[in-house]
């Protein structure tokens, strides 16, 4: 396969999973690509194309036998969160190599500007901390309210340049996990107060995303007050 897919040149070989953008595959085809990084199974690129940059992750097989459902399961959730207004990257198709048994695949989304991961973000950008830690808060409520929780949550929050400013975005729709119990949404809120230091948020701004947070599920003040507690022990 290389570092590019072919999927616009191999009939039969590539086929777009449904919910995939009509004339996606084309597009690709034209467009120029660049490796930005690779891990175990996985290779990320940057798609220049007529119609601007777009983001694909390619995921080789762990084994020689079979890639598994991660890929279409991600691109199923990713296209969930998308559609009820969680603030992801557009999900715009994903591609298979292997109808019975997929040996690879590559699934594409919108390409997020400037993205700097969330946490360096409020260190770097003092004015919007209290206001960012917030964002966060918020995203991470409507994803809870929607009965889901991330696996590992705080790998896959970064801030992008969005209408002029800065929007929190979640990355990673293969570690969005169900259902959200209290276990699991006080453990995504303990790990975004570890990630972060008291000497970049205060006990001010880390009230004030809680309080973002209880507004999105409409949680009254006495319910916030024991929610922080339980974070602050879950944290230690």
């Amino acid at each position: 396969m290389g570092r590019r897919p072919d999927l616009g040149t191999a009939p039969g070989r590539w086929v777009a999973v449904a919910g995939s953008a009509p004339g996606l595959s084309s597009l690709l085809e034209r467009g120029t690509w660049k490796e930005l990084g690779r891990r175990p199974g996985r290779v990320t690129f940057r798609i220049e194309t007529p119609r601007g940059p777009l983001f694909a992750k390619r995921y080789a097989p762990a084994s020689r036998l079979r890639l598994g459902r991660t890929p279409h399961r991600a691109f199923a959730r990713a296209r969930l969160l998308h559609a009820a207004g969680v603030s992801t990257p557009a999900p715009l198709g994903l591609y298979v190599r292997g109808r019975l048994w997929p040996r690879e695949a590559v699934l594409v989304t919108g390409w997020l500007e400037d993205a700097v991961p969330w946490a360096r973000f409020l260190r770097e950008v003092a004015s919007e901390r209290e206001n960012g830690a917030a964002a966060v808060a918020a995203l991470v409520a409507h994803l809870h309210r929607l009965g889901w929780a991330h696996s590992s949550l705080t790998e896959h929050l970064v801030f992008a340049r969005h209408r002029g400013g800065y929007r929190p975005f979640l990355l990673g729709p293969e570690g969005v996990v169900r259902p959200a119990t209290r276990r699991r949404r006080v453990g995504n809120l303990a790990e975004l107060a570890r990630e972060v230091s008291p000497e970049t948020l205060g006990l001010r701004e880390r009230w004030a995303g809680l309080r973002a947070y209880g507004a999105v599920l409409g949680l009254e003040r006495e319910a916030l007050r024991r929610l922080w507690r339980e974070v602050r022990r879950a944290g230690v």
